[in-house]
């Protein structure tokens, strides 16, 4: 019973709804890619209109993300005690929103609401924009994360040198706590160095196969939706 109302909860949020389904399409691409020159050419071809109407959908659900990252760098702003990793993050937010506003703009563009030819200047600079601040949004979480994780991993080498992670209860349950959010921050690093190969490929198709491709935005997908799981017990 609470793990149902625990899912119905993470249904409710926007980005836990936009990853279930980008889990279909990434691995929709696969499926089109690997099977494009086989004798299941037709399941390809499904696949791959399956894949684009997923893509746009996502782009719909993507709509009002920026409100959440605007309100989280208004609260950390409004507190002057900035040290290393508040700093990073707030470039992480700054950055996060070029994407999702060029992202928009491109949607906007693709349902014709915005009028400009397909070969425009602007919109081929908006393309490269969105993706270049996917790569760089991808590379700052890493680093966040690879920052929070070595100063997590020096609290638990002070722990275990004071033998705290073995004598009194309180001390136990804390040390076990600091194990679990480390190994989820070492999952977050891992997703978003996994999810730049993808930023990268939509800046230049040449670059990765689809095929893999499909299977690092399955992959990445997958770890995202479990991180969602697990932090619902942080």
């Amino acid at each position: 019973m609470e793990s149902a109302e625990k899912y119905l909860s993470l249904l409710n949020q926007s980005d836990f709804r936009e990853q279930c389904i980008r889990l279909v399409q990434y691995f929709s691409l696969g499926i089109k890619s690997g099977l494009k020159y086989t004798n299941m050419n037709e399941i390809s071809k499904k696949a791959g209109r399956l894949n684009g109407n997923l893509h746009m959908v996502r782009k719909v659900l993507r709509f009002g993300m920026p409100i959440g990252v605007l309100i989280t760098l208004y609260r950390r702003l409004s507190n002057k005690n900035l040290d290393i990793i508040k700093l990073a993050k707030t470039l992480e937010n700054l950055v996060s929103l070029v994407y999702y506003f060029s992202d928009h703009f491109l949607f906007l563009h693709k349902i014709e609401i915005i009028h400009m030819p397909q070969e425009s200047k602007t919109v081929f600079l908006v393309y490269v924009l969105r993706n270049l601040s996917w790569v760089i949004d991808n590379g700052l979480i890493a680093l966040i994360n690879a920052i929070k994780v070595h100063k997590g991993n020096i609290q638990l080498q002070k722990m275990r040198d004071q033998n705290l992670h073995t004598q009194f209860s309180q001390s136990k349950d804390r040390y076990r706590a600091l194990v679990r959010k480390n190994e989820f921050l070492q999952w977050v690093m891992i997703k978003s160095i996994f999810d730049i190969p993808i930023a990268i490929y939509y800046l230049d198709k040449k670059k990765f196969h689809p095929t893999i491709i499909g299977i690092l935005g399955t992959v990445t997908s997958i770890i995202y939706l479990l991180q969602c799981w697990k932090r619902k017990k942080l």
